[in-house]
């Protein structure tokens, strides 16, 4: 129902150019699009975009990073929208993986353009009549991909064309509401919920009921680095159980990356009812023993290489490998490794010097630094380390005492806290 009585302006249709471009990249790209009448392409793309999540954000949305390779078409759309095993989902793909733009921005707006008679996400439900949940660790970030949705309402004019039952001409001045938290589209049945909305783990829903709820990124940088914000992410999964109107068919999306090894994702892959796709950046090849990348046309072996060499093993387990290592591991690095021959009686062993012997130095001495005790000589002589009492500058003071417990042998001496 249109706010007020202002007269709404049409919003133009794509032109005929416009659509005879988009045709003939389809054509080019191995697509087979419809010809012939406006209705029939009409027709043709309207069936496409409904029943495949990856086509309508690659030609609809126009996200064209999706054709860069097979991975998005083949693996992670189909994931999120095969529910056959269950309705509960968790993907973790590695940064720059298209999570975020795949899951939070396009997958909310393909439940909306939903058919009753097919639809893929809850059958025999008009999937304008649907409503979902837009969750972040941060409410500011959630917004943000709202926005993204907001403006493809706005002024995507693919949208209105092919559903005119569910976009507004105008939404601005039509839609009842229109916010920088929730957005309501055209719809048969009256909820007090929006069609999407968006919040943080710290904004509250009580009382509010959903059928799609998607947790993005739920827990990252803040959460890893304060414990309580982790627990009340891990409270905030539990209790949105509870926020879906048909506990049948609760879906529930968690879209996410590693930052810990005792972060809320740790938890999420122990729920048996979850249904689970965990990916790396690369893996090894179990036929030819190679690496191969997970998407090579984004992340070809070269770049991958130099993304490890430039960064902590310790942050490339987690954002790219997903492997929640603990904050004390450090992974292997082959650059680390020394070549040595033996001395000509066989007694002595002489190593090959390198520039990064400094390097890797300093980069160990910080990491047990970090551990919540020095290193007391330069053989690394446990028995010489220097106890604290107080957490080095940086650390967490509740992290430094979880130290202290699991290490116990390296403080039973303090005395004083450090100055």
């Amino acid at each position: 129902m249109a706010r007020g009585s202002k007269k709404v302006k049409k919003r133009a249709k794509p032109s005929p150019q416009v659509i005879e471009t988009l045709l003939n990249e389809m054509e080019a790209k191995g697509e087979h699009p419809s010809t012939g009448s406006e209705d029939n392409v009409r027709e043709w793309l309207q069936n496409h975009s409904e029943r495949e999540l990856w086509f309508f954000s690659r030609w609809i949305l126009g996200n064209d990073h999706l054709a860069l390779g097979s991975y998005h078409r083949r693996i992670m759309c189909p994931f999120l929208t095969d529910f056959t095993r269950s309705y509960l989902k968790l993907l973790m793909v590695p940064m720059g993986h298209l999570k975020t733009t795949v899951a939070s921005r396009s997958m909310p707006l393909h439940v909306q353009i939903q058919p009753r008679v097919h639809n893929i996400y809850h059958e025999m439900m008009t999937g304008s009549n649907m409503r979902v949940l837009l969750a972040n660790e941060n409410e500011q970030k959630s917004k943000e991909n709202l926005y993204v949705i907001q403006q493809h309402c706005e002024q995507n004019a693919w949208l209105p064309w092919l559903w005119p039952n569910v976009f507004w001409d105008d939404p601005r001045s039509e839609s009842p509401r229109w916010t920088d938290s929730q957005i309501e589209l055209k719809r048969t049945q009256y909820w007090a919920e929006a069609n999407i909305s968006a919040v943080g783990i710290k904004t509250g829903f009580i009382g509010k009921y959903f059928d799609m709820i998607i947790g993005d990124d739920v827990a990252a940088l803040e959460a890893s680095q304060n414990p309580p914000l982790m627990d009340r992410v891990r409270k905030w999964r539990s209790s949105a159980k509870t926020r879906f109107y048909d506990k049948r068919r609760r879906m529930f999306i968690g879209v996410g990356t590693h930052w810990g090894s005792n972060d809320v994702y740790v938890d999420w892959k122990k729920d048996p009812d979850v249904d689970i796709l965990i990916e790396s950046v690369s893996s090894i090849d179990e036929t030819t023993h190679q690496e191969v990348p997970l998407w090579p046309e984004k992340f070809p072996l070269d770049i991958i290489d130099n993304l490890r060499k430039g960064m902590d093993p310790i942050e490339w387990a987690l954002w790219y490998m997903n492997k929640p290592v603990p904050v004390g591991y450090t992974a292997l690095n082959w650059n680390d490794l020394r070549e040595y021959h033996l001395s000509a009686d066989g007694k002595e062993l002489y190593f090959e010097d390198s520039r990064m012997d400094e390097r890797i130095t300093q980069r160990y001495d910080r990491i047990s630094r970090n551990l919540g005790f020095v290193i007391g000589s330069s053989k690394y002589d446990p028995a010489n380390a220097k106890p604290r009492t107080r957490a080095p500058r940086g650390m967490d003071q509740d992290f430094y005492e979880h130290m202290r417990t699991k290490y116990p042998e390296k403080v039973k001496d303090a005395d004083t806290p450090n100055q």
